[in-house]
């Protein structure tokens, strides 16, 4: 109850901020739901819409980050309803936020139920096919849950859309070390650190 009536008051205060937004050019969609609430907008852009940029401080405040947000304690002690429910809200404002995809596939596998977060992959993409990160973090996921062949060719896919995005790289070359492909998996290590990854790769 109490979990619903804090929901509650942030979904109003986000309402009550954004229904005074009337011009189409302070967010990166002028889509809204029912309510009036902006929907559907592209992280990747954001800072470049005052009010895409604050609905996005907004949510990412209550819904992501520590310690306004309770997602984290939740993922940590297996209330997952409760994670789900910030996990959704941020994808159904931002459908392309990184960390809260990120979160969707962690929870999804943690439930046993990989497949639930993939809808959320396939919306992003569908809705903003032309970032190269939300191609990677797909074919990351889609390595992780055993669909190789498929997570490589997403991976590949954002590499040629945008070549210096190392994080991409490292994920191939684990993702090659995974289908036995010694050979590949070093050649996309070796990119990654070329361009300047620092974590670890294998």
């Amino acid at each position: 109850m109490i979990y619903l009536l804090r929901m509650l008051i942030i979904a109003l205060s986000v309402f009550c901020y954004f229904s005074s937004i009337d011009a189409q050019e302070e967010l990166s969609n002028p889509e809204r739901n029912a309510v009036g609430t902006p929907i559907n907008q592209d992280y990747f852009v954001a800072d470049q819409f005052p009010g895409t940029k604050s609905l996005l401080i907004l949510v990412e405040r209550f819904h992501v980050n520590e310690p306004d947000s309770k997602l984290h304690a939740n993922i940590k002690d297996g209330h997952y309803e409760y994670a789900w429910g910030d996990i959704k809200y941020t994808l159904d404002k931002f459908p392309n936020h990184p960390k809260a995809l990120l979160l969707a596939g962690l929870v999804a596998r943690l439930q046993k139920a990989p497949l639930i977060a993939i809808p959320h992959f396939e919306k992003a993409l569908k809705l903003y096919p032309q970032h190269a990160m939300t191609h990677a973090q797909y074919g990351s996921y889609l390595v992780e849950i055993g669909r190789i062949n498929e997570g490589i060719s997403r991976l590949k896919k954002a590499t040629e859309m945008e070549p210096r995005l190392a994080q991409a790289h490292a994920w191939l070359a684990k993702a090659y070390t995974k289908s036995g492909n010694a050979n590949l998996a070093r050649q996309a290590a070796e990119q990654a650190r070329q361009l300047g990854y620092k974590g670890k790769i294998q």
